[in-house]
């Protein structure tokens, strides 16, 4: 899937909405923070905290880049 955030690999046939927790805005990498600029109020200092953000919308998986 190639929304922002989900990374996973799908089925299409069992590819329902809600099946897809994503961002809605691309990641914001400033300074040392690293954050999504649709969440910009959770920020990460390191990689491993950052890929831990869990999405904000719930949709279907995609292979269209946002």
């Amino acid at each position: 899937c190639k929304n922002f955030g989900c990374n996973k690999k799908y089925c299409e046939r069992t590819n329902f909405d809600g099946e897809c927790r994503h961002h809605t805005k691309p990641p914001v990498f400033h300074e040392t923070a690293k954050y999504w600029s649709c969440c910009p109020h959770k920020k990460a200092y390191d990689w491993e905290s950052f890929m831990e953000i869990k999405g904000c919308a719930h949709g279907k998986h995609s292979d269209i880049k946002p």
